[in-house]
């Protein structure tokens, strides 16, 4: 699994809360790491850090923004199994990071990349032209983010597949495979739905599902499966996971099944998401 949202919502605000105002010593990029600096995905070494302050940090939709003065910006995405993790006196284990953030107080913030994703540090004028994460869509938790809006992000998206259409970043970030299941389980639509296929009704019923599934995320701390600056796991336990997988739906009684969308393994119950 990849952190989405609530995850990452839950990072931003422990690293706010723990590095606000710390100062950076230096940066540790181990050798292990080689393949992800060549592909570009690190690039925090190749800085001078030294000597700025971690002046805050925020989250917009999976990405966590950890403002530095004077004028940058570290920038970090957790995909398919992605650590951040406090030591608060240090770290003196094996080398089991890609990035080690340490600081003049004698703390460090190490970073697990796995799979793919990115730790890197840009300069905040500049942050308008990386490609990745790129444009990033309203979060769906915003108070500005309506049913109306939702209408409209899915009729522009009329062809596409309902789970390829909530899970499009430049129009709603924060919503990843993991959550796009709850959500349409509780919204009764299959994931091959087309976004454009949807009545009044259900699009009523797949907003509402967006907003319960990641408010209920947000809340207990996001998923169990995922840990936050302290290793502690969340308290969200998904209603349909791979751990379902031929157990009975929890409203029907059905077995859950497997199916295939986007080319990733995705879990629905055959009675309930037709």
């Amino acid at each position: 699994m990849a952190i989405e949202l609530p995850e990452a919502q839950r990072l931003a605000q422990q690293i706010d809360a723990a590095l606000k105002g710390k100062d950076i010593a230096g940066v540790l990029v181990p050798e292990r790491a080689a393949p992800l600096v060549r592909q570009g995905f690190i690039n925090l070494h190749t800085t001078i850090l030294a000597h700025t302050t971690v002046a805050g940090a925020y989250s917009r939709g999976k990405w966590i923004f950890v403002e530095l003065e004077p004028g940058r910006l570290m920038l970090f995405a957790l995909e398919t199994g992605g650590r951040l993790l406090y030591h608060p006196t240090g770290f003196s284990g094996p080398a089991t990071y890609q990035t080690r953030i340490d600081f003049v107080d004698g703390s460090c913030l190490t970073v697990h990349i796995s799979g793919w994703g990115f730790a890197k540090t840009v300069l905040r004028r500049e942050l308008a032209n990386e490609t990745y994460p790129g444009r990033l869509g309203i979060s769906p938790l915003d108070e500005h983010f309506t049913l109306t809006m939702l209408a409209s992000m899915l009729d522009s998206a009329a062809p596409q597949l309902i789970q390829q259409a909530i899970m499009d970043q430049r129009t709603l970030a924060g919503i990843g495979g993991g959550y796009a299941q709850d959500i349409l389980f509780r919204a009764g639509l299959h994931p091959k739905r087309t976004a454009g296929s949807l009545d009044s009704g259900e699009m009523r019923r797949l907003y509402d599902a967006i907003r319960t599934t990641l408010s209920l995320a947000v809340a207990q701390g996001g998923r169990t499966g995922e840990i936050d600056l302290y290793g502690h796991p969340g308290g969200y336990q998904p209603v349909m996971d791979a751990a379902h997988m031929g157990r009975p739906c929890p409203i029907c009684g059905t077995p859950v099944t497997q199916i295939t969308v986007l080319g990733a393994p995705t879990y629905v119950c055959p009675n309930c998401q037709r």
